[in-house]
């Protein structure tokens, strides 16, 4: 009977690692909330923020350029530093003037890409980019204030495939092809030509440095961002290669910047600290300095009151001197939407359940703090396995066997706290139990089946 509920213990702990969980899943779940730099905020436009801008379509496959706009000229008035917009802008759209006036009056937006595998076989990438006219208007004293950076995170695929990849991190760094393209073959290939080997840093650390960087001196450009990456990273022939841990303004991280940086969550959807502001708050807040502009009057003739500001202290708090993540949320469970599994989702990963727009602004977030994600070596794990397969050869030898379940079962409850535990007061370290577990119960089985056998 002990054997039986130490095997049950032991699959209800360890089978959900079949499904591609890892310790580390059930640490983030055990943690308690982290604290946050108030750096960061998140705009999210949802079903409400649609529908109030365009109630003929509430969901339109296609974020309307003149909301993004007005979003964007709503956070450049309350003094954000960096905006971000996870969202693509890879085609010519209605209203794509009023953004790039709205990009221009900012200075400093982020827009993101996809970036694709070209050919499987050899592994090269490609993205579409940026409009190139949406990106040419935005252009000020030869410096792009619109610039695309990569939206793609490292998807881990389950050992029994569920149908989910799950979102553990996101290269901080990659290389790419870049189309852009106008019109139809031949002559926008003459306008727009292919740009090779492409090197494109991920959200959260463009945003990050420009942030910290922009703080110091408001003409930092994105351009200074690439030279710096330039200077310590070249591409060759096998890849990328970096030098460095870290840029200037930036922590060291745990690894170079060729690899892919783990995300140390900070908390589920429902319980992340990180400040949220709906879209449709600021569109209601900023309606009736919008009144007075389509009467034709210009912003120094605005009532003072609209002039200063139309935004309460509490939002301008949350925007101000700020990197703002602009993205959308509205297509919940629909097929398509910007959402997916995290650790969070455990033990089955069946769910998508966390924004896109949310995990960039996570990303964003450990790269300010330095919180870093990190497994103990391999080696420690396994002499750790070595002395847990002996001590439960030792309690198998010196208890009575209807006290081996339950020490059993005490002790892999007890590993589980100090798992736990080392997470939390080191902000990241994770110490995988899987193989000390494994080799433990198989052991005291073992034990167990061969005594009958003598018996």
């Amino acid at each position: 009977m002990g054997i039986l509920l130490s095997t049950g213990f032991a699959c209800l702990i360890l089978g959900f690692t079949a499904f591609g969980g890892l310790f580390s899943d059930l640490y983030l779940l055990l943690s308690p909330p982290k604290s946050i730099s108030n750096e960061v905020t998140i705009v999210s436009i949802d079903p409400k923020s649609l529908a109030m801008w365009d109630s003929e379509d509430s969901s339109p496959d296609v974020t309307p350029r003149d909301l993004l706009a007005q979003l964007i000229t709503t956070v450049s008035h309350a003094g954000a530093n960096v905006v971000v917009l996870d969202i693509m802008l890879d085609s010519s759209t209605q209203h794509d003037e009023a953004l790039a006036t709205a990009i221009r009056e900012h200075g400093m937006v982020l827009s993101a890409e996809q970036i694709q595998v070209n050919e499987p076989h050899s592994m090269t990438y490609f993205s579409v980019g940026i409009t190139p006219e949406l990106q040419a208007q935005t252009v000020v004293d030869n410096h792009r204030t619109l610039n695309g950076v990569s939206a793609n995170l490292y998807l881990e695929e389950p050992i029994l495939y569920n149908g989910n990849l799950i979102a553990r991190g996101a290269p901080l760094l990659m290389v790419h092809d870049r189309v852009q393209t106008s019109g139809e073959w031949p002559s926008n290939v003459m306008q727009h030509p292919n740009i090779d080997n492409t090197l494109t840093p991920s959200i959260g650390l463009a945003a990050a440095w420009l942030h910290r960087n922009r703080l110091l001196d408001a003409s930092v450009t994105y351009e200074m961002l690439l030279a710096d990456l330039q200077a310590v990273c070249e591409v060759q022939r096998a890849g990328l290669v970096c030098e460095s841990k870290s840029l200037p303004g930036l922590p060291d991280f745990e690894y170079r910047l060729d690899r892919t940086f783990y995300l140390n969550f900070l908390g589920p959807e429902t319980r992340d600290p990180l400040p949220v502001i709906q879209a449709s708050t600021l569109l209601t807040l900023e309606a009736e300095r919008a009144q007075w502009l389509s009467f034709g009057l210009a912003e120094k003739d605005l009532p003072e009151h609209i002039r200063d500001s139309a935004l309460p202290s509490e939002v301008l708090d949350q925007l101000k001197d700020k990197v703002v993540v602009i993205g959308r949320v509205d297509k919940f469970g629909e097929e398509g939407a910007d959402r997916y599994p995290t650790p969070y989702s455990f033990p089955f990963f069946t769910r998508n359940d966390m924004a896109g727009v949310r995990i960039q602004a996570q990303l964003i977030e450990n790269i300010l703090t330095n919180r870093h994600f990190s497994r103990v070596h391999w080696i420690f794990e396994l002499l750790f396995t070595v002395v847990c397969t002996w001590l439960t050869i030792l309690m198998y030898t010196r208890t009575p066997k209807y006290l081996q379940a339950v020490l059993w079962l005490g002790s892999t409850a007890f590993l589980i706290a100090l798992g736990t535990l080392l997470f939390i007061v080191t902000d990241g370290i994770v110490l995988e139990l899987g193989l000390c577990i494994t080799m433990s119960l198989l052991t005291l089985i073992v034990c167990n089946i061969y005594e009958g056998a003598e018996g």
